[in-house]
This record gives structure tokens, sequence and C-alpha cells, in this order.
């Protein structure tokens, strides 16, 4: 994965919608949502390495997948088609919420 820089519209760590403050290497800006920003996950991020913000990354995206996993599970099936529509925005919030929480998690660990 790349980091995704110079992006005013999406948090670079958790991708969710940012909210006009950044962080700078170079030439190149990470903008913020508010809770990457007041967690301070943006300033560490910008100064690891691509690498590890990478594996970061994908630690993320497994914790995401269980969290969503388990969510299947409680509803009592893995088929996304067979979900009525408020469940499967249910599956698709815990999915993108899961996805930030893992990387401050991760980062935070960083620091």
């Amino acid at each position: 994965m790349t980091r995704p820089l110079d992006n005013p519209g999406s948090c670079f760590v958790c991708r969710r919608s940012a909210s006009g403050f950044g962080v700078h290497r170079g030439e190149q800006v990470g903008w913020m949502c508010l809770t990457c920003r007041d967690t301070r996950s943006g300033v560490i991020a910008m100064s690891i390495l691509t690498q590890t913000f990478d594996q970061y990354e994908r630690d993320a995206l497994i914790y995401a997948g269980n969290e969503a996993g388990e969510y299947l599970d409680s509803l009592g099936t893995t088929d996304l088609s067979a979900l009525p529509p408020e469940n499967y925005q249910r599956f698709l919030e815990i999915v993108v919420n899961s996805f930030g929480e893992g990387m401050r998690h991760s980062l935070k660990d960083a620091a």
C-alpha cells in the first residue's frame, strides 16, 4: 500500500473525512480527521518509515476483517448478499471504523 498523502478530503491514517488539519514531511502533507489529530496518530504516522506504515495498514485490515467477521457471526451468516440493507450498512461501518481503530492502536504502540 502507499501512504495516501496530499489528499485534503481524506485522513491519511484512517481514511475517514479529513478536517483541515495536516502534518507535513517535505512537500507532502498528510491530512487528518479530528480523532487522528487528537490522538497524535498523524504525527506518529508521518514520522515512521513507509514499510512500517504499510505493515500497520495490513494489521489494521486484519483487525477490521476480524471485527466485521464477528458481526456476521452474530447474525448467523457470512453471505453478504443475503443481508438486509441495514445489516449490510452496519457491516460496512464496522469495517471502516475498525480499520481506523486498528491504525490508531498500532500507531499509539509505536510512539
